[in-house]
């Protein structure tokens, strides 16, 4: 009787789907909707400079050297660096921006969940040990904290990194791009 009665007390989780779950989570980034734009949107504009490299390599090999312009070197190596810079210091300004934003957001959850952990009657506490619970919510807590975070950030930036480099190839070469594209089913069956 005693096991069917602690049985009977123990607290079950409802099963979400991925998208509840998300949706869910993203609350604790709207009071931080500026850092998190603002991380979103340096590592857009680092990503942006990044995939000046190689126009200005080719700007360089084709026009510059292959054609004697000596008068485009200094301005070409000025934008070559100019990009470098300005890649690595909207990335370092990100780094930045999302360390506070992702300790803000941590300590929201945590102190949310505290709160929630005070609030549960004794008995819950009696059919668990307290370290195992101090353990899960740190451990979840940090978990769900790198899906918002991160999971943000470098989910946007690698859709826009292979939106970008997809229209660089259509571009380019629309037959290569073609053939480039023919693994992608099976890339995303892979992902899926």
């Amino acid at each position: 009787q005693r096991f069917f009665w602690s049985m009977k007390s123990v607290i079950r989780a409802k099963s979400r789907s991925s998208w509840e779950i998300i949706r869910r989570v993203a609350a604790y980034l709207l009071p931080y909707r500026t850092m998190a734009l603002a991380t979103v949107g340096c590592a857009v504009l680092s990503l942006a400079f990044a995939f000046a490299f190689p126009k200005l390599t080719q700007l360089v090999i084709d026009e510059v050297i292959a054609n004697r312009r000596t008068e485009l070197l200094a301005p070409a190596i000025l934008a070559l660096s100019a990009a470098f810079f300005l890649r690595d210091a909207f990335n370092s300004l990100r780094i930045r921006v999302n360390n506070t934003l992702e300790q803000n957001v941590i300590f929201d959850m945590r102190r949310e969940i505290y709160a929630r952990l005070q609030r549960l009657p004794v008995h819950y506490f009696d059919q668990r040990a307290s370290g195992d619970l101090m353990t899960r919510v740190a451990e979840d807590v940090h978990n769900v904290e790198r899906l918002l975070i991160d999971g943000t950030e470098q989910g946007t930036v690698a859709v826009l990194g292979v939106a970008g480099v997809a229209v660089i190839l259509f571009v380019m070469n629309p037959a290569l791009a073609l053939v480039a594209l023919v693994p992608l089913p099976l890339l995303a069956g892979g992902t899926l």
